[in-house]
């Protein structure tokens, strides 16, 4: 048995870790080598189990490694099986074959964005939403060490656990088609009027009409979006338009005051020049006016002087 944890393109060995001790030295690097049995991955813990007991130990034990991580995991199940036949040509002796089957089990939790998408195309070709579109094959860790789940064919049923045993089913619907075929020719009875098929006709037209209708929603769930990113847009490019303008407004209203306070500044120191200035014209004038009677004064008293000595 493997256990192994796609993370993106990369594998953790699940069982290495549950091994890992303190200084055992650095991890073995997983590699996809293409061998007689398929794609394996070189490197990665192989344990061996010896029946059902082992097997549930060390699922549980897998568990509590699994629950802690959030990835696509992968257990592979290798095992042999033994088919006893009675020889026909020697009597009372038995013939025994063998062959070897590989089970692998996928847990999807967290798929890359390539493989997703496979998943989507083939969805939508094999639901008769898209008959024509080609399944893109994009190479990702999951497709690197199961190429063969796209040869085998897509089966929405089987994604949770792909395994050869899918050759089986396939042989299963191949023989129910036939034998719908022979139907059809010995009796040809009216299928219509059969109630499990026009059922299952009615509830295909329904899951096709509801995946136009999550594609439709989704396509205007899209033109919502891009509507509501241009609006916001235009919200930011006004706001801050808004704060350049304030900005510029609360500039100006701080030169304003500014220069208010200046220009009171200027009249004030006007009006004090002035009033220093009057009060030097009224001392001048006052001096004026003492010189002048002084000098009116002197004028009268030689004048009188003048007519006394006459």
């Amino acid at each position: 048995m493997e256990a192994v944890d796609i993370s993106g393109d990369s594998y953790v060995d699940l069982l290495a870790i549950r091994r890992t001790r303190p200084g055992a030295g650095d991890p073995v690097e997983l590699k996809v080598q293409m061998g007689p049995d398929g794609a394996r991955l070189h490197g990665v813990t192989t344990t061996e189990i010896r029946g059902s007991h082992d097997l549930r130990a060390l699922l549980k034990q897998l568990i509590k490694v699994v629950k802690k991580r959030n990835s696509t995991h992968t257990v592979t199940i290798r095992f042999t099986e033994t088919f006893e036949f009675d020889d026909p040509e020697n009597v009372g002796q038995s013939v025994t074959k063998s062959r070897r089957v590989q089970v692998v089990f996928v847990i999807l939790r967290n798929l890359p964005a390539g493989f997703q998408r496979v998943v989507d195309v083939a969805v939508e070709h094999d639901s008769g939403e898209n008959p024509l579109a080609k399944v893109p094959t994009r190479e990702t860790a999951f497709t690197r060490l199961h190429p063969g789940i796209f040869t085998q064919g897509y089966n929405i049923t089987f994604v949770d656990c792909l395994s050869p045993y899918y050759e089986h089913v396939r042989e299963n619907v191949n023989t129910l088609i036939f034998s719908l075929k022979v139907q059809k020719l010995k009796g040809k009875p009216r299928q219509s009027n059969d109630e499990s098929l026009v059922e299952m006709r009615r509830l295909a037209d329904e899951v096709k009409g509801l995946k136009v209708t999550v594609r439709r929603q989704s396509e205007a769930m899209q033109t919502v979006q891009k509507e509501l990113n241009a609006r916001e847009v235009e919200l930011m490019k006004r706001e801050a338009k808004y704060n350049e303008v304030n900005t510029n407004l609360t500039d100006t209203r701080q030169r304003v005051q500014l220069m208010t306070v200046s220009r009171n500044i200027e009249v004030d120191k006007t009006n004090r020049v002035k009033g220093e200035m009057s009060k030097e014209l009224s001392a001048k004038k006052k001096e004026m006016q003492v010189v002048e009677d002084n000098k009116t004064a002197k004028d009268k008293a030689t004048k009188e002087g003048c007519e006394g000595r006459e």
